[in-house]
């Protein structure tokens, strides 16, 4: 099988970076709207206490329990002995699902703020989130030395 160009390799890893950035900037979409909402309306959220806390705790550990779990998702979804194209493949696959799975405290966050009304609980789980999304953002070196390696 013939080894897999550079220049392909590269389009593949752009594909997937843009598609990892795209997932992040929902983070950003998300801040905007608790900051519009927390300042431009009399809002009342739906929960109060002590409901809003049990709702918090559990949203917490939820979030963090989506992020712990990418520890043990993310070597399963890798096919070890793939040829250099199903290898990329599998590689913008995982990329797309690491995001996502990187994605969930800030959307419980989210959630969390238009049930509860703390806007601080979103920022909380918003920064978990961006710190889990930047730490598994794709590295090009690490993609050059999968296919390479097979």
């Amino acid at each position: 099988m013939k080894p897999m160009r550079k220049e392909d390799l590269r389009k593949a890893w752009l594909t997937a970076a843009v598609i990892n950035g795209g997932i992040i900037s929902a983070i950003f979409v998300y801040a905007l709207a608790v900051e519009a909402v927390s300042r431009s309306m009399p809002f009342s959220p739906p929960l109060t206490e002590p409901i809003a806390g049990a709702v918090r705790y559990a949203f917490y550990i939820l979030g963090a329990g989506a992020v712990f779990a990418l520890k043990f998702i993310r070597p399963g979804i890798e096919d070890r002995a793939e040829p250099p194209g199903k290898a990329v493949r599998a590689l913008i696959r995982r990329t797309v699902i690491t995001a996502a799975v990187g994605e969930i405290p800030a959307f419980l966050g989210f959630m969390l703020f238009f049930l509860a009304g703390n806007r601080w609980d979103f920022y909380l789980l918003a920064a978990f989130s961006a710190a889990t999304e930047f730490a598994y953002f794709p590295k090009y070196r690490i993609w050059e030395e999968k296919t390479r390696n097979g």
